[in-house]
């Protein structure tokens, strides 16, 4: 990973596209066309919720690289402080929800199953509370069930 003295800076030199400041308060910039840079400010956040969502990405992606699991974009740069994160990453292309084919699902579900034998990341907490002895009903009562019957 590489380490930017400035990251503002280097965001205002090769942004091609902002692509969101959305509701939550992060921005997202397009770099010279090939990579995605996330910068979250803690004091710009509107819930504690978005702020421990983006400080959990940064953990992840500081835990785990593309070198080890060659579905995750790679990393350029991740930096978090109590205050500000930063993240610059390889541009990952979405899944045209729309557009799925037999190879597409495949592929789709073959991340899926590598993501599923990761490691559990250290920093998620401990719960071992077993099974959550739910009924069938139970489980339907908590869905929004008009899809079910």
């Amino acid at each position: 990973m590489v380490r930017f003295n400035n990251f503002q800076k280097y965001i205002d030199e090769h942004m091609t596209e902002q692509i969101t400041v959305g509701k939550s308060g992060a921005s997202v910039y397009g770099l010279d066309h090939i990579h995605i840079a996330k910068h979250i400010r803690r004091n710009l956040m509107q819930s504690g919720a978005d702020w421990d969502s983006y400080r959990r990405e940064s953990q992840f992606y500081s835990s785990y690289t593309s070198e080890k699991f060659p579905f995750l974009p790679r990393v350029y740069h991740c930096h978090q402080t109590d205050e500000e994160i930063q993240l610059i990453m390889e541009k990952y292309c979405l899944v045209d929800r729309y557009n799925l084919d037999d190879v597409v699902l495949e592929k789709v579900f073959d991340v899926l199953a590598q993501i599923h034998n990761m490691p559990i990341p250290e920093f998620i907490p401990k719960m071992d509370a077993g099974a959550l002895g739910k009924s069938y009903s139970n489980v339907l009562s908590i869905l929004d069930c008009r899809y079910y019957t």
